[in-house]
């Protein structure tokens, strides 16, 4: 397979090689700023496209400015650059507002990410509730999965910051959202149910859990760091399974 890098001038005069899907974000992002401004819905969505490109590739100082940038962008209360939709209509301001706000919440949910893989727990905490306060407000109310995922972003901070109290709070909130939003027999419903089980484990408690409802039938259960499934066939006399970690 054949690896495709570019050479970029940067301002001091250095070169820095990158991917060629890089290479062409950045090329696009400069012919954005020079014919639509620096503050264009354009430029914004080309910086977030590197951001993300740069995360996935696991580049968190890279990636931390970039995304950065594209939120100063959004939450500008001068919207008239992106003023019209694609069909040449202007957009009423709640439009642009609702729009402006969803957007705002996914970045900063990415830059509390990287914050977070950073260990800058502190900047990450109060990015994370802005963006759960945003969407509260975007979705009228917390039944929303983007809400849940939320929840679970929170959850994950609180682990890594040796609070599973914490974070068990923000699971179940997550598991009652998504069982709502995604259904009981959900993949995403059994994730959040083994990272319960998971802060127990941390907690040094014993670990039960009770019945759920997924198919097939079965017991999820963290014993010693280690996954047990237990088949509800086997243990359909017994309303739950109780172990110590």
């Amino acid at each position: 397979m054949l690896l495709c890098c570019m050479a970029v001038w940067c301002g001091g005069g250095d070169v820095v090689w990158c991917s060629g899907t890089d290479y062409y974000l950045a090329k696009a992002l400069e012919i954005r700023r020079t014919h639509q401004g620096p503050d264009h819905v354009d430029v914004e969505v080309l910086l977030t496209k590197r951001g993300n490109l740069y995360h996935r590739e696991g580049k968190f100082e890279q990636a931390l400015p970039l995304f950065q940038s594209a939120l100063a962008i959004v939450t500008k209360t001068d919207t008239s650059l992106a003023s019209m939709d694609r069909s040449g209509k202007a957009k009423t301001s709640d439009a642009m507002d609702s729009k402006s706000r969803e957007r705002a919440a996914m970045i900063r949910t990415s830059i509390a990410g990287i914050l977070k893989e950073l260990g800058r727990y502190s900047e990450s905490l109060p990015l994370y509730e802005q963006s759960l306060r945003d969407k509260v407000a975007l979705y009228k109310g917390y039944k929303h999965y983007q809400v849940a995922i939320s929840m679970s972003n929170f959850a994950e901070l609180y682990l890594r910051m040796q609070q599973p109290e914490k974070a068990i709070i923000f699971y179940e909130d997550a598991r009652k959202v998504m069982e709502v939003t995604r259904g009981l027999n959900h993949p995403e419903v059994a994730t959040v149910l083994i990272n319960l089980a998971g802060c127990h484990v941390q907690l040094k408690q014993y670990v039960t859990l009770t019945r759920h409802s997924l198919s097939p039938p079965c017991l999820l259960v963290f014993s010693n760091h280690s996954l047990l499934v237990f088949d509800m066939v086997v243990c359909e006399k017994q309303s739950h399974c109780t172990i110590a970690p």
